[in-house]
């Protein structure tokens, strides 16, 4: 008997985690090169680009538009990669932007805001600090001869890429539908 209990309570336990797991978005959607994306991360864009639609109704393909969102992810863990490779200062990413948001601040916090329903802290998160170390990627790579977008279309065959609870599978650098 006590055996049975303490099994049914193991059950109810672990089903309580998996609620405020899922709930919390504390679960991974992407795994790209051992390095995890959250669920809480990719639906944070997610969200932003849904009010960006409703703000501007613009007509966007939104299927093509998640699966770009989806390659974002791959891109910028590449990139981040490829600068501790280097062996660039990781904090020069950050220095950019909070040279960028002294300049521009209080304008983009409104513009970001009123685009995609996100604070500078999810702006800075999900587009400058990825905006800002491709934008040192591409500095480096310059001084070698070595075009960005060229560098990329090489390193994304390379990338190993899992996904977890999207529509999509990779295979061979590309994203494709299951």
């Amino acid at each position: 008997m006590k055996r049975l209990f303490y099994v049914s309570a193991s059950i109810l336990i672990l089903f309580f985690i998996l609620f405020l797991a899922s709930s919390a978005r504390l679960y991974p959607v992407l795994k790209i090169n051992n390095n995890f994306i959250w669920a809480s991360d990719y639906y944070g864009r997610v969200s932003g680009f849904e009010y960006y639609l409703q703000t501007t109704s613009e007509p966007i393909d939104e299927k093509e538009a998640i699966r770009g969102l989806i390659l974002s992810f791959v891109a910028d863990n590449l990139t981040k990669n490829e600068l501790l490779r280097r062996g660039v200062d990781s904090g020069e990413a950050e220095k950019r932007v909070a040279n960028a948001l002294l300049v521009g601040g209080k304008s983009l916090e409104k513009a970001s805001a009123s685009l995609y329903g996100w604070n500078i802290e999810a702006l800075k998160k999900f587009s400058l600090l990825p905006q800002a170390r491709q934008d040192i990627l591409t500095e480096v790579l310059q001084k070698e001869g070595v075009d960005f977008d060229e560098w990329l279309l090489l390193e994304l065959p390379k990338a190993d890429v899992k996904i977890y609870f999207l529509p999509y599978k990779w295979e061979n650098g590309k994203l494709v539908d299951k």
